[in-house]
């Protein structure tokens, strides 16, 4: 689609029987889909998998990350990670697999390959981070904390935020990370409150490399003082009486080197087993909302 100006085609394939279900997935930094008409052949009837009138309220998910997230790879990886781009993300494995369970969800994915979290000089560049970035836009004329898409479609009942390899990359300090993301997570709860039951920080998935033996080692990112400051800001939500919880979400062993080319962004394998190991985790510590 180029400015909403192009017309689809689907063709069916005369081979195969049964429905079909046509998915689309609109990957464009800033902007948004919209479907005026759909034309059917007489042979054909549409059958949306989730209408409007599915539940009264379906499950919102909101992702926010860099470019595991995106399922985009930067610019300097050629080919790139995953041919299929965002289909084949974490975040949308995991919305399928909740859908195959019958589950009605909305899914909102923000995110940009090498964003770091926080704003501020890097190597003499002022570099504006998903800090500011959720707020402000990709543009800086709007954001995604308020009306994308229509009234509170970005508001999700769970919020995922996955980034930092690129603050601990470009030399933010530790402190400076722990602060930003503390903020972050406060004003996330303050202004998309009372939507957001959950705010879940999904843990950077580290830098593999392979050791002499074979074997996979990682390194963390910023941690365990992350998890460290997420529960002690857990048990300030708590004394203060906030209905929303917020919680750290360990990956460590969910993938390894062998799923990591370059030892830090996956492959689409590896997108699969961290969409299954994060269902897991949500049936465990979410099943309020899963």
């Amino acid at each position: 689609m180029v400015d909403g100006a192009e017309e689809i085609v689907l063709y069916d394939d005369p081979s195969s029987e049964g429905e079909k279900l046509v998915e689309f997935v609109f990957g464009e930094f800033g902007g948004h889909l919209e479907l005026e008409s759909l034309s059917i052949s007489e042979n054909h009837t549409v059958s949306p998998a989730f209408p409007s009138s599915a539940s009264p309220n379906p499950l919102r998910l909101v992702f926010i990350g860099a470019s595991q997230t995106s399922g985009l790879s930067p610019p300097e990886i050629r080919p790139p990670m995953l041919p299929s781009g965002s289909f084949t993300s974490w975040p949308l494995f995991f919305t399928r697999t909740l859908r195959d369970e019958g589950v009605d969800v909305r899914t909102t994915v923000i995110a940009r390959p090498g964003i770091p979290l926080c704003s501020g000089l890097v190597n003499g560049d002022n570099v504006v981070g998903m800090d500011k970035r959720f707020w402000d836009g990709w543009d800086g004329v709007g954001g995604f904390g308020s009306s994308i898409g229509g009234p509170d479609v970005d508001k999700g009942s769970v919020v995922f935020i996955s980034i930092g390899s690129n603050d601990l990359v470009t030399g933010i300090s530790l402190q400076e990370f722990l602060s930003t993301l503390k903020n972050f997570l406060n004003a996330l709860v303050s202004r998309l409150s009372p939507q957001v039951k959950h705010l879940v920080f999904v843990t950077p998935f580290g830098f593999h490399t392979r050791k002499l033996d074979g074997s996979w080692t990682r390194s963390a990112i910023f941690e365990p003082q992350t998890k460290e400051m997420i529960d002690a800001l857990s048990n300030e939500w708590e004394e203060k009486g906030y209905a929303e919880q917020v919680w750290h979400c360990d990956t460590n062993g969910w993938v390894d080197g062998s799923r990591c080319p370059d030892g830090l962004h996956f492959d689409e394998q590896g997108h699969r087993d961290v969409a299954k190991r994060l269902r897991e985790w949500c049936e465990t510590n979410l099943g309020d909302v899963f």
